[in-house]
C-alpha cells in the first residue's frame, strides 16, 4: 500500500485564488491509499498528522478505507484545516493509535513512493511550506515595482528615439 497527500491552498489576496499557503488562511486536504501488492488488501485503517513548526497542536485525522484489488485505490474526503504558522509542517501516517499504542484493524504496511522501501512511521509523506501574508504582499508589491519600472525604462527609450529622430513624431 502506498499513501499519498494532496493538500491545495484556497488562500486568497485581493479576490485572487493563490497557490501559496498562507498563515491564518485555509487548506484542503486529501489523501489516496493505492494498493500496489499483487493481492486484494483487506480493509484497513490508518492515523494521518499534520504537525506545523513552533506549535504543540497539529491535525490528526483517523482515516478508514476498504478493501482494494491490485492497483485500484481509495480517495478520502476532503478536509479543510487552517495554516498554523510559518515554515515547513510535516504529514506523517502511521499505522497504530498514538494514544492507545494498539496496532490498527489490519495493521497496513506503508511503502514510499517508490513502491519498493517501507515508509517509516514518522517520516513525512508530504510537506506544506506556509508564509505569513506579509512575505507574499512583499512579492506582489516588488511585481508591481519592476513591471512599473519596466514602463517608465520603455518611455524612457522611446524619448531618447523620438531626440535622435530616429522615431518620427
Amino acid at each position: 500500500m502506498t499513501i499519498s497527500a494532496h493538500p491545495k491552498s484556497t488562500a486568497r489576496i485581493l479576490r485572487i485564488r493563490v497557490k501559496y499557503f498562507i498563515v491564518g488562511k485555509e487548506y484542503d486536504i486529501y489523501f489516496i491509499v493505492k494498493n500496489i501488492g499483487d493481492e486484494t488488501s483487506p480493509p484497513g485503517e490508518c492515523y494521518i498528522f499534520i504537525k506545523w513548526p513552533g506549535t504543540e497542536t497539529g491535525s490528526r485525522w483517523h482515516f478508514n478505507f476498504d478493501s482494494l484489488e491490485p492497483g485500484m485505490c481509495h480517495k478520502s474526503n476532503i478536509r479543510t484545516y487552517p495554516v498554523l504558522s510559518p515554515g515547513v509542517a510535516t504529514i506523517t501516517v502511521r499505522s497504530e493509535d498514538p494514544r492507545k499504542g494498539v496496532p490498527s484493524k489490519n495493521n497496513p504496511v506503508f511503502y514510499r513512493k517508490d513502491g519498493e522501501s517501507r515508509q517509516p512511521p514518522g517520516e513525512a509523506i508530504e510537506l506544506i511550506v506556509a508564509q505569513m501574508p506579509e512575505a507574499i504582499h512583499e512579492y506582489l508589491a516588488l511585481i508591481v515595482a519592476v513591471i512599473s519600472l519596466g514602463i517608465i525604462a520603455l518611455e524612457k527609450i522611446i524619448q531618447a528615439l523620438r531626440f535622435l529622430s530616429i522615431i518620427p513624431f
